[in-house]
């Protein structure tokens, strides 16, 4: 099980992830607004949230309630007094959307983590359903029991076998969009056709990595696309709604539009604003030494969740903290994290500038008010990626203002502006853990990564290491052709108390500060001379450094 917070309650938070970890359930994240709160779920892969009417954002609670529902992410609402009618009537249609799982005031933690344990149903959630919305919920077509309450269950009877079955939506006769999946017990009966292979004219869709390829064999021309976590229906739900379709675990992707003409006729297209590169475009896009950034690192994983904006944010102020001016790019920008991650956003209030309005204003990057770190968000518009000619030139104009440059990469290695932020990088920090979904998913992409950068320019950083997991660190070192590494250890109650006290885990005297400034000692030690030129300014490192949590 993996659990988001979104209370919009720092200490709640704080208390529930401590009490989930003690019963060794995943915490995947904390959100912080409304805006963000669909996008890290997605990203995260979470299987249930806890969210309260307290969060902060201009999005309705309730809108984003469905949201969440529509992608099966399961709700534990917490929406105030019982005795309050606001509270109640939210609380009766949140019901209506299958949210059985309701904490009133005054919350108990104990309550709130035995409602992740323990799905609700609808004689326990003690509140009727709102007959308008029921009713609304019916009229748009959805059949009882595509919202549920509990998540769903992997399937184990899947296989490898071709076995596929043809999926018309919203067909236009000149440019229908087809899809196949090798898992047509995952699709709603509604769009259920018979069993049948053939050219597609617009897109084929599998299921696993495997099967695809034996669809080039069989389907001539196809546009294979691999989509391991995401259900039939919940591709469906997204397209529908006009969401760009991405799946992150495999880094193999592609984003579809929503075409409206008239009151009936839709059709979905691929979406010609955004760039994807194919293999091919891969195997020969390594960079010359001429066309590489001298001064650019940055922090990649094919896996998500294993920490790359913590050694990106860790590695900058790092290097700020001794003077050497550094600036700290956001290129994960589904999730948009990284400026509330520096406290940006309580030191300097909103960014001015971010990668998506690059182009439209001057440049200038919001600085650290006490370190000459500069920091440059990503987009706030999940629906717009960048593209890789705007990323180029965002990234060499900050390498010729700074004298390092870090940068954040998201994991979907085909988004040609990812794929450029590596071709380009003189080092790329390349993260993993020990958990069994990072060591495959980091196992199959690694070779599409190394089509884009030399293993000679990556270093391999394993993070979150605790003791009695299935791995050991020199186990992920020798599967990956690694044979240094760097070891960062988990230590959760670090981080929180970081988080709560607005430190910086690198500036403290604890065993992991002490292993990040070992790696980066040794990864960034080429800026040595800028920092002993500047060391009788700039005595930030030890006055920065604390004392480590009790």
């Amino acid at each position: 099980m993996r659990v988001l917070l979104a209370t919009g309650l720092e200490e709640m938070d704080k208390d529930i992830a401590g009490e989930l970890l003690r019963l060794n359930i995943e915490v995947v994240g904390e959100c912080y607004y409304r805006e963000g709160v669909l996008a890290l779920a997605k990203n995260k892969n979470a299987d249930v949230i806890v969210i309260s009417s307290h969060l902060p954002g201009q999005v309705e609670i309730l809108d984003l309630i469905k949201d969440l529902r529509m992608v099966d992410i399961r709700v534990v609402f917490l929406p105030g007094r019982r005795d309050d009618r606001t509270a109640v009537e939210m609380s009766q249609k949140a019901v209506a959307h299958g949210v059985y799982d309701i904490v009133w005031d005054t919350v108990k933690i104990k309550t709130v983590v035995n409602m992740i344990i323990n799905p609700g149903t609808y004689a326990q959630a003690g509140i009727e359903p709102d007959e308008t919305e029921k009713k609304a919920i019916n009229k748009s077509g959805f059949k009882k029991g595509a919202i549920r309450a509990k998540p769903p269950k992997n399937d184990k009877n899947s296989t490898n076998t071709l076995n596929t079955e043809k999926e018309s939506l919203f067909l236009k006769p000149e440019k229908p969009l087809i899809l196949y999946t090798n898992q047509p017990e995952k699709l709603s009966k509604k769009h259920k056709a018979t069993p049948y292979i053939s050219e597609a004219d617009t897109a084929v869709i599998y299921l696993n990595a495997h099967d695809a390829e034996i669809a080039k064999e069989t389907i001539k021309n196809p546009v294979c696309l691999v989509l391991e976590s995401l259900s039939m229906p919940e591709i469906i739900r997204l397209a529908l709604k006009g969401v760009a379709v991405v799946n992150g675990n495999l880094g193999v992707e592609t984003f579809l539009e929503l075409i409206q003409s008239g009151q009936k006729e839709r059709s979905m297209h691929f979406n010609k604003d955004i760039n994807i590169i194919s293999s091919a475009s891969i195997e020969t896009n390594q960079s010359s030494n001429a066309e590489r950034i001298p001064n650019l690192y940055v922090t990649y994983s094919p896996s998500t969740g294993v920490g790359k904006t913590f050694i990106a944010v860790n590695a900058a102020m790092w290097l700020a903290s001794k003077g050497i001016k550094t600036a700290l790019v956001d290129l994960d920008i589904d999730k948009a994290d990284l400026w509330h991650t520096t406290y940006m956003d309580i030191l300097v209030g909103s960014p001015k500038t971010t990668v998506s309005s690059w182009s439209d204003s001057n440049g200038g990057l919001a600085q650290h008010p006490d370190l000459p770190m500069f920091v440059l968000p990503g987009t706030m518009v999940t629906d717009k990626m960048p593209k890789a000619e705007d990323i180029k030139n965002i990234l060499k104009t900050l390498a010729r203002q700074h004298d390092v440059v870090i940068a954040d990469l998201n994991a979907m290695i085909r988004l040609s502006y990812i794929a450029v932020a590596l071709n380009l990088a003189e080092r790329v920090f390349l993260l993993s853990d020990l958990s069994e979904k990072c060591v495959i998913q980091t196992s199959m992409i690694l070779s599409q990564a190394l089509n884009v950068i030399n293993k000679d320019r990556m270093c391999l950083v394993v993070n979150k290491i605790r003791p009695k997991q299935m791995y050991l660190p020199k186990d992920i070192s020798n599967m990956f052709g690694f044979p240094n590494l760097s070891e960062v250890p988990e230590d959760v109650k670090l981080v929180n108390w970081c988080l709560k006290k607005k430190k910086y885990p690198v500036l403290t005297k604890s065993a992991v500060g002490e292993s990040l400034r070992k790696c980066f000692g040794e990864e960034l030690k080429r800026f040595s001379p800028i920092y002993e030129s500047k060391r009788s300014i700039f005595s930030l490192f030890r006055k920065g450094e604390t004392s480590n949590v009790d």
